[in-house]
């Protein structure tokens, strides 16, 4: 059991560090000898099977190389006929071509015919052509004796098989070129060896790029015709996984076969084998390339130096069954490579050595295919059964999150240049001392790359096909400046999805019965879960610091080192932290190989220097030994974690002594002295190079950013529940309630607001990030009177704000109205919402849609699968068009702070203000003038389409004169006229809170 245990892990380590053409077909193998041997020894003689995990680190990019050994060289025998095959030439191995049938010919263009044989160390390259492709190939073998011929390229070499091929495309191939291993028909496996494949390839998929498998889909079991047909197969993109590879341009002599190689360059062979480059083949050019494995012995037809596996025969996988080394690509795009769409530019066969076939390989074989093993897979099923309930339950003792994403900084020799920016993931876990979850054993933080925290996924991923596997996950691994919009939703989608594997909740796609989804998913299950509680129960597998090797140049009258700085509160960067402190005096920080500072702090403008204690992070040993602190200043505080504690110790002082320093000199402004003076003073005490006009306004991902001066984050969040959700979402409530009433006195005086009543209000707006998730989950939501209070106050709250620091388009408002409205944002939860998509996407999303007031205007939807499409409010009231206010003065001058536990007579109120301010009456013309808006929300008033019923029910909401006027002009429907007044984009200067709170 050992034995077998070592072989798994082995053939794991393989499949996740092999990537080229020969050793892919050593993979293929490996994988149905290990899950054949499980399959017979272990599956009716112990306990069920678990799937060991292997500390492998993702950011190396370990390969086999062909490694030298000792060699003794003895002489091979003579020829005795120049006709006759000889021992080095492998008379009971036998290989044919085999060759498609030409385009005139009147055979099935699918159907292959056979061709010449090949000799294995034929004494000169085989001359090979067929529609498709023209060229030679030497197919060399490492035999004992050795081949007069070629024997001393194998001579301090482990590889047994070498395939030099040399040709030139009759035909331009259309796409991607293949090569790769495939077998004429299906191999027959039981449930779990089948299963544990699927796993198997699930990882190759993700770290394989242009890697295509399947297990064969055959007529008539599988599919409808025989053009449908596809063989069980494994391939790669030629140009990136062979070995050598070398294209020589048309009136050049390319490199000759039989040679030691084709002196194709480290950095060419890197630059290719890469996979990020498309090749285009043409017609003209020559191509050379070669491959070679020290696992497959054709020789003896067996698997050969496999960790911890004894040789293998191959019969063991399908049994009498030729193998196909074969080079294709398809007449068409297509996910499926079938019979009907595989041009094969070279296909040969190799079939075992019949001499050899061991009656026992062929009697196991046949006993597997055969044997009726119901009775024990039930056993088995249970077992697993078990095993994945004591999982469950384990897990059941953490709560975790990702609340981050870092870019951390790689120096292995696969990265590209001095290093390269990559991803990886933050984990905040609390691990309880049982399920009960009431008494705490440890709160931890760890950072994994992002291979290892997406492999739960890829492990539990299931498809309903019994050969594909449908969609893959993709994530993001280096991270650039352009991607951080999609590594957050890979963060947001990847927590989820952590989540549901940790509660059970990944649920099979197959409906054909519960034995038969059991079958397909047990597997995958347990082995996402055991991944899943490495990730929980392991120590970070990727530093949050920078190697100290990852070296700067060093700078005069500064200090540096490096930092973990949290940019946003879902993403941390690895940075270099830089104290400058000659002339400019200043703290800056540079991303990881940049030259330019990303975040430049005048040593003047720190307004305080303090721990990071709020945020709750665990403690240092339990986070890395990552100390924190806080640097505060006028518009941001910047959240910083140095290596230990004497860089705390060392930077906090530093800081520190360069402020008094700056205050002894006096030659600068502190940025602490204008707390006490009017906030719109700043620009002319600071001036514009320390207080530029945008330093309250950041830029994310296309958007102003309008809440984020603080990190709202809070770590080690206890177990949460309905009660305490919402007992958390009414404080946040309150929040926006206190926020917005201060926004409006804030805007009612914006000459005599003192800037640190200011940074108060920021820091409070920074709180509404903290909005529970539950806001997006139907089945514990708060009330929806609640919420809509919530996004009514948030809306206000969002437009006063860019008010405040005068972000309104006021020159040509009309033009530019687009620009604010779907520019602006606040970061809610976790998601960003502009002013439009609350309007539009969340308060009114059950409502008709806008007809657009002008072409500039862009109506915002969220898709289905956007995550803020679950913030849509489902009250369809006509109300809410009057209780949004944009500020124009088309719109009323006052605001409400709205309530969840009154807000329906709230709206009321608002309506009868809105509508009794807005609405005029000319009784000698019988007009009545509506707001335009009533006009653009026609179709969300009650009643028939009739202009008239619109109205009288919008009179409903009248009182005093206006009312008695309208309803006058009513009692004559006939001599009615409707006008719609016109839309004014200016904006008011003033907004009050209405009196009737």
């Amino acid at each position: 059991m050992q034995v077998l245990t070592l072989g798994l892990v082995g053939a794991i380590i393989c499949l996740w560090f092999t990537f080229d053409a020969g050793t892919s077909i050593f993979i293929m193998l490996v994988m149905f000898l290990l899950v054949s041997y499980v399959a017979n020894r272990v599956l009716l003689e112990s306990s069920p099977a678990h799937f060991h995990d292997i500390d492998v680190d993702h950011d190396e990019d370990v390969t086999f190389d062909d490694e030298y050994e000792e060699d003794v060289v003895k002489s091979a025998p003579k020829r005795s006929h120049p006709g006759e095959k000889q021992s080095w030439n492998v008379p009971a191995l036998h290989i044919r071509e085999l060759v498609m049938p030409s385009t005139t010919s009147q055979l099935r263009k699918d159907t292959l015919q056979v061709g010449q044989e090949l000799w294995p160390n034929s004494d000169t390259p085989v001359e090979i052509e067929n529609e498709y492709f023209s060229g030679r190939i030497l197919f060399l073998l490492k035999t004992e004796p050795r081949s007069p011929t070629w024997g001393q390229l194998f001579v301090g070499r482990r590889r047994l098989f070498w395939i030099q091929l040399q040709g030139k495309f009759k035909k331009q191939p259309q796409g991607i070129v293949y090569v790769g291993g495939e077998i004429p028909n299906k191999m027959k496996l039981g449930f779990f060896a089948k299963g544990l494949c699927r796993v198997l390839l699930s990882v190759i998929n993700c770290l394989v790029v242009g890697l295509h498998n399947s297990f064969g889909r055959l007529y008539p079991g599988d599919v409808a015709a025989v053009d449908d047909e596809e063989l069980p197969h494994l391939a790669f993109p030629l140009h990136s996984s062979v070995d050598e590879f070398i294209c020589t341009p048309a009136g050049e002599d390319p490199p000759a076969l039989g040679a030691d190689g084709f002196m194709e360059t480290r950095e060419e062979r890197a630059h290719r084998r890469s996979g990020k480059h498309p090749y285009e083949f043409n017609t003209h050019d020559t191509y050379s390339f070669s491959f070679f494995n020290f696992y497959l012995d054709f020789e003896n037809w067996k698997v050969v130096n496999a960790p911890g596996v004894p040789d293998i025969h191959l019969a063991q996988f399908w049994g009498n069954m030729p193998l196909r080394i074969v080079s294709y690509s398809l007449a068409q795009p297509s996910p499926r490579h079938t019979r009907a769409l595989k041009l094969y530019h070279f296909c040969f066969e190799l079939t075992p050595p019949t001499s050899q076939l061991d009656s026992s390989f062929m009697r196991t074989a046949a006993d597997v295919a055969a044997i009726d093993v119901d009775a024990e897979e039930l056993e088995f099923l249970r077992d697993e059964q078990n095993a994945h309930t004591q999982l469950a339950n384990e897990l059941s003792c953490f709560v975790f999150t990702v609340p981050a994403w870092l870019e951390y900084f790689s120096t292995h020799d696969s990265a590209k240049g001095p290093g390269q920016r990559r991803v990886a993931y933050v984990f905040d876990i609390l691990e309880y001392a049982d399920s009960s979850r009431t008494r705490l054993k440890r709160h931890h933080v760890a950072i994994h790359g992002a291979s290892q925290s997406h492999m739960p996924l890829t492990l539990a991923n299931e498809h309903p096909t019994g050969d594909a596997f449908g969609k893959q996950f993709e994530f993001t691994v280096e991270s650039k400046l352009e991607s951080g919009a999609a590594i957050e939703k890979e963060r947001v989608d990847m927590e989820s999805r952590l989540v549901e594997i940790s509660r059970d909740r990944i649920m099979a796609t197959d409906t054909d019965g519960q034995n038969q989804w059991q079958r397909r998913s047990i597997a995958h299950l347990i082995a996402a879960k055991n991944q899943l509680k490495r990730l929980l129960t392991s120590p970070s597998t990727v530093l949050p610091y920078a190697p100290f090797f990852a070296a700067r140049g060093l700078v005069a009258n500064a200090t540096q080192c490096h930092v973990v700085r949290m940019v946003r509160d879902s993403h941390w960067r690895n940075e270099w932290m830089i104290l400058d402190t000659g002339k400019s005096k200043a703290l800056r920080f540079f991303r990881m190989s940049s030259s330019t500072a990303c975040v430049t702090i005048h040593v003047a403008d720190i307004l305080a220097l303090s721990s990071a204690a709020a945020l709750n992070l665990p403690a240092t040993g339990n986070c890395n030994g990552m100390h924190w602190f806080q640097i505060e200043t006028l518009a941001r505080v910047h959240v910083v974690a140095v290596a230990s504690y004497q860089e705390f110790e060392f930077w906090t002082s530093a800081l520190a002594g360069e402020v008094d320093k700056v205050v002894a000199d006096g030659k600068d402004v502190l940025a602490r002295s204008v707390l006490g003076q009017p906030f719109r003073s700043i620009a002319t005490t600071l001036g514009k190079v320390r207080h530029p006009k945008d330093v309250f306004a950041p830029t994310h991902d296309g958007r102003i950013m309008l809440n984020d001066r603080r990190i709202a984050a809070r770590f080690g969040q206890h177990p949460s529940s309905t009660s305490t959700d919402l007992k958390r979402f009414a404080d946040v409530c309150g929040i926006a309630e206190k926020a917005l009433r201060m926004v409006l006195v804030l805007t009612k005086h914006p000459t005599v607001c003192l800037t640190s009543e200011v940074l108060t209000f920021l820091d409070m707006v920074s709180s509404l990030k903290r909005t529970v998730p539950l806001l997006a989950s139907m089945q514990s939501a708060p009330p929806a009177a609640h919420r809509t209070a919530f996004f009514l106050n948030v809306y206000h709250i969002l437009v006063l704000h860019g008010s405040f620091l005068e972000l309104l388009p006021t020159i040509k408002p009309k033009l530019h109205w687009s620009s604010f409205y779907h520019g602006v944002s606040y970061d809610i939860a976790g998601m960003s919402l502009t002013p439009a998509e609350i309007d539009h996407a969340i308060v009114r999303a059950s409502l008709c849609p806008l007809k657009p007031p002008f072409p500039a205007f862009v109506v915002p939807r969220f898709a289905d699968d956007d995550p803020r499409s679950a913030l849509k409010l489902p009250t369809a009231d006509y109300r809410l068009d009057f209780a949004l206010n944009c500020l124009t003065k088309s719109c009323v001058q006052v605001i409400a702070v709205f309530r969840g536990d009154d807000l329906d007579r709230q709206l009321d109120y608002i309506c009868r203000v809105v509508l009794s301010t807005l609405m005029s009456t000319d009784s000698k013309r019988h007009v009545i003038y509506l707001p335009r808006i009533c006009e653009w929300y026609h179709a969300d008033f009650p009643g028939d389409d009739q202009v008239l019923s619109k109205v009288t029910t919008l009179a409903s909401h009248l009182d005093g004169d206006i009312k008695r006027a309208v309803d006058a002009l009513l009692s004559h429907p006939t001599k009615l006229s409707i006008k719609y007044l016109k839309y004014d984009y200016g904006y008011h200067n003033t907004i009050y809170l209405t009196g009737n709170e």
